[in-house]
C-alpha cells in the first residue's frame, strides 16, 4: 500500500491500483519510494481531496482490468504526435462507470482535471465523454443555465479538449 498525501490529508491506494497512473508511477519511481522503503508516501499538492477520492475509487474498481500499453493498437497510418489511445467515440462506459460518474457537474470536472494530470486515460476518456454526452444537442444558451458561471468555463473547456483527442 501507498499513501497518498495532500496538503490537508492522506489517502491510501495499493500498488496494483497506483499503476493505472503513469503520473504517480512516475512520481515513485523518480522519488525512489518503493518496497525497500520504510515511508510508501507520494507527495501530491496538484489535485483536490474530493478528486482524488474518487481516482483511488476508480482505480481500486478497475486495478484488475487489462492495460493497455501506450501505443498498443496504434494505426498505421496515424502520424507521429498524434494519440495512442482509442478515439474518444470509441470508449465505451461501463455501467459502473455511468454510475460512479453521476456526480455533481463541478465534481465531475475536477475529476476529469486530475485523470489528465494524474495521466489516467481510461477515466479520462469516460469522464470527458460523460461530460460531452451531457453537452450533446444543447445549445450554448441552454448549458449555461444548467451550468453557474464557473463551471461553464470548465464545460467549454473540457469539450475543446474533447474535441482535440479525437
Amino acid at each position: 500500500m501507498f499513501k497518498i498525501k495532500t496538503a490537508t490529508s492522506e489517502f491510501q491506494i495499493s500498488e496494483e491500483a497506483l499503476k493505472l497512473s503513469e503520473t504517480l508511477s512516475n512520481l515513485v519511481e523518480k522519488l525512489g519510494i518503493g518496497k525497500e522503503t520504510e515511508e510508501r508516501i507520494i507527495p501530491l499538492d496538484n489535485v483536490s481531496n474530493k478528486a482524488l477520492q474518487l481516482v483511488i475509487q476508480y482505480c481500486e474498481h478497475h486495478k484488475n482490468d487489462p492495460i493497455r500499453e501506450r501505443g498498443e493498437g496504434r494505426r498505421e497510418n496515424e502520424e507521429e504526435g498524434e494519440s495512442d489511445d482509442e478515439p474518444l467515440e470509441d470508449t465505451e462506459i461501463s455501467e459502473w462507470d455511468t454510475n460512479f460518474l453521476q456526480i455533481d457537474n463541478e465534481l465531475l470536472f475536477d475529476l476529469v482535471c486530475a485523470a489528465n494530470y494524474l495521466d489516467i486515460p481510461k477515466l479520462l476518456h469516460v469522464s470527458c465523454k460523460t461530460v460531452a454526452l451531457m453537452a450533446r444537442g444543447r445549445t450554448t444558451e441552454e448549458l449555461q443555465t444548467t451550468n453557474d458561471r464557473r463551471s461553464w468555463v470548465k464545460v467549454k473547456t473540457i469539450l475543446i479538449f474533447f474535441r482535440e483527442i479525437l
